[in-house]
Protein backbone atom coordinates (compact mmCIF):
# COMPACT_ATOMS: atom_id res chain seq x y z
CA UNK A 1 0.00 0.00 0.00
CA UNK A 2 1.28 3.42 -1.01
CA UNK A 3 0.08 6.91 0.66
CA UNK A 4 0.43 10.23 -1.54
CA UNK A 5 1.80 13.23 0.36
CA UNK A 6 -2.56 14.08 0.36
CA UNK A 7 -2.84 11.30 2.70
CA UNK A 8 0.12 12.26 5.02
CA UNK A 9 -1.16 15.63 4.60
CA UNK A 10 -4.63 15.76 5.59
CA UNK A 11 -3.74 12.97 8.56
CA UNK A 12 -1.43 15.32 9.76
CA UNK A 13 -4.00 18.57 9.65
CA UNK A 14 -6.99 16.09 11.03
CA UNK A 15 -4.81 15.61 14.33
CA UNK A 16 -3.55 19.00 14.81
CA UNK A 17 -7.36 20.13 14.89
CA UNK A 18 -8.66 16.88 17.15
CA UNK A 19 -5.24 18.46 19.45
CA UNK A 20 -4.30 21.63 19.18
CA UNK A 21 -1.04 21.35 21.13
CA UNK A 22 0.54 19.83 18.28
CA UNK A 23 0.58 22.92 16.18
CA UNK A 24 3.43 24.28 18.52
CA UNK A 25 5.89 21.78 17.18
CA UNK A 26 7.26 23.13 13.88
CA UNK A 27 6.63 21.30 10.79
CA UNK A 28 5.04 18.44 12.13
CA UNK A 29 7.27 16.58 13.61
CA UNK A 30 5.66 14.92 17.11
CA UNK A 31 2.89 14.10 14.98
CA UNK A 32 5.26 12.07 12.13
CA UNK A 33 6.90 10.47 15.12
CA UNK A 34 3.56 9.19 17.04
CA UNK A 35 2.62 7.98 13.50
CA UNK A 36 5.85 6.21 12.95
CA UNK A 37 5.29 4.79 16.51
CA UNK A 38 1.69 4.11 15.68
CA UNK A 39 2.36 2.11 12.51
CA UNK A 40 5.49 0.37 14.16
CA UNK A 41 3.16 -0.90 17.12
CA UNK A 42 0.60 -2.19 14.51
CA UNK A 43 3.14 -4.07 12.62
CA UNK A 44 4.47 -5.49 15.31
CA UNK A 45 1.59 -7.18 16.60
CA UNK A 46 0.22 -7.77 13.31
CA UNK A 47 3.67 -10.20 13.01
CA UNK A 48 3.07 -11.46 16.67
CA UNK A 49 -0.59 -13.13 16.06
CA UNK A 50 0.28 -13.94 12.60
CA UNK A 51 -1.64 -11.94 10.67
CA UNK A 52 1.72 -10.86 8.70
CA UNK A 53 4.68 -13.13 7.57
CA UNK A 54 8.11 -11.78 9.39
CA UNK A 55 10.12 -12.34 6.48
CA UNK A 56 7.76 -10.30 4.07
CA UNK A 57 8.33 -7.25 6.56
CA UNK A 58 12.34 -7.94 6.60
CA UNK A 59 11.95 -7.97 2.42
CA UNK A 60 9.88 -5.03 2.53
CA UNK A 61 12.19 -3.11 4.68
CA UNK A 62 15.67 -3.96 2.79
CA UNK A 63 13.77 -2.72 -0.61
CA UNK A 64 12.56 0.57 0.99
CA UNK A 65 16.33 1.03 1.72
CA UNK A 66 18.11 0.44 -0.74
CA UNK A 67 15.80 2.64 -2.63
CA UNK A 68 16.32 5.44 -0.01
CA UNK A 69 19.98 5.29 -0.35
CA UNK A 70 19.71 5.59 -4.47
Amino acid sequence: MTYHSTDVHCLFKQAADDHPILKRFQNSWLTAELAKQYLQNKRRHAVKRGYIDRAQIKTARRGARRHARA
